[in-house]
């Protein structure tokens, strides 16, 4: 009985080697692509985005550093607010908000870096902490 050429042994054996010699190209690609992620502040700079001096803004650029001051800042005169009216007013300052702990209860949320974002802390409907990111 005659084998295809399909269950041939060789074809097999060429299929792995091109099955794997795929995948480590898919790896490389990958990696390469990580590195111009984690290199981008310094891209970003030579292209006339400059990265931050400011010691508490280390790898972001200076229009991200301002973002987070001022959410920072606008965070703190939230404290000792009502979690509606905080709500309410970190809306009405283009600011997203969230609540992330309700009478030390956590609340699921995600982990994505939002620099102008406005995490709350509620403990009997008092806001008694803001983080900002």
């Amino acid at each position: 009985m005659k084998k295809s050429f399909w269950s041939s042994n060789p074809f097999r054996i060429a299929l792995a080697v091109l099955i794997v010699l795929g995948g480590a190209a898919a790896m490389v690609a990958a990696t390469l692509q990580n590195l111009g992620v984690i290199l981008s502040p310094q891209a970003s700079a030579s292209s006339g985005t400059s990265i931050s001096k400011n010691a508490h803004c280390r790898h972001m650029t200076e229009e991200e550093c301002v973002i987070q001051h001022n959410a920072w800042k606008f965070s703190q005169t939230l404290i000792g607010k009502t979690e509606s009216e905080a709500i309410a007013n970190a809306q009405l300052n283009n600011f997203q908000v969230r609540t992330v702990s309700r009478d030390r209860e956590q609340i699921v949320i995600t982990a994505d870096l939002n620099l102008g974002r406005i995490d709350l802390w509620v403990k009997q409907n008092i806001v008694v902490r803001v983080t900002t990111g």
